[in-house]
């Protein structure tokens, strides 16, 4: 209720106020030093205090960007945005677009909220190669039947949603006027089309990611080169991959003997 309290009375006229949270390490996951909001947005106490922003001075540098619970937002910027309940990232396409559509955004240099960093969550901050499966989403049954390793199927439902969350950007810009501004989301999309592309490193591909693919080619600029051959040339792809599969196989047994 105090969150909500000071969210209201700090927004003022502005479109979005964010404040900050304090992390709660549980289940023996270790520190992960989480810089401040302020360290995090390389501004001062007194810029935050003092002024408000717009989403490009905030963005900065930033590689990434995700955004739906650390704040409070004047409903008229929604006009339909929803987040999309089957894909991991539902936050980062939310995020920005709603922060490409606010005027004025507040920083409160507060921690309002406590945020669990803990087993078993979405993010799944301690998985491992071996880590059991465990309840999933019916959403999720032909990943997860498909690459039966829970770290597989996690990684590749990253994949294929970092695909969705691409084409969901590529199709905001093209409502916007404001250059600056699809130029920063483009750079988005770069990076987020490395990770997207990703989905066909796989030997088991459920979701059929190579076609979805297409309108992300304009983007490939951060793609590695082995990405590519699985992209371009899946048939080399597959015989590369099945030959290193057999030398290091190779050398197993010779370190063995």
């Amino acid at each position: 209720l105090d969150c909500i309290e000071q969210c209201v009375e700090n927004i003022g006229d502005c479109d979005i106020l964010w404040h900050d949270y304090k992390p709660l390490y549980e289940n023996d996951i270790p520190d992960m030093n989480i810089p401040t909001l302020l360290e995090c947005l390389k501004i001062s106490e007194e810029q935050a205090k003092t002024r408000s922003f717009d989403a490009i001075e905030l963005w900065g540098d930033k590689k990434w960007f995700h955004w739906g619970w650390e704040g409070m937002f004047n409903i008229n910027l929604l006009n339909n945005l929803r987040f999309y309940p089957t894909i991991h990232a539902e936050d980062t396409p939310f995020g920005i677009i709603l922060f490409a559509k606010a005027k004025q955004i507040k920083i409160l240099n507060k921690q309002l909220v406590i945020h669990r960093i803990r087993s078993g969550s979405g993010c799944e901050h301690d998985i491992t190669e071996n880590s059991p499966l465990l309840t999933y989403s019916s959403s999720l049954t032909d990943m997860v039947f498909a690459l039966k390793q829970r770290s597989s199927y996690k990684f590749y439902y990253m994949h294929y949603s970092y695909l969705y969350v691409c084409v969901g950007l590529i199709d905001f810009i093209g409502t916007l006027s404001n250059t600056p501004l699809k130029d920063k989301i483009k750079y988005f999309i770069i990076n987020h089309a490395n990770e997207a592309f990703r989905s066909l490193y796989y030997d088991e591909n459920p979701r059929h990611t190579r076609e979805l693919l297409k309108p992300l080619k304009p983007y490939m600029q951060k793609v590695d080169n082995s990405v590519r051959i699985a992209y371009f040339a899946p048939r080399l792809y597959k015989i590369l991959k099945k030959t290193k599969r057999i030398l290091k196989n190779v050398g197993a047994l010779k370190n063995n003997s």
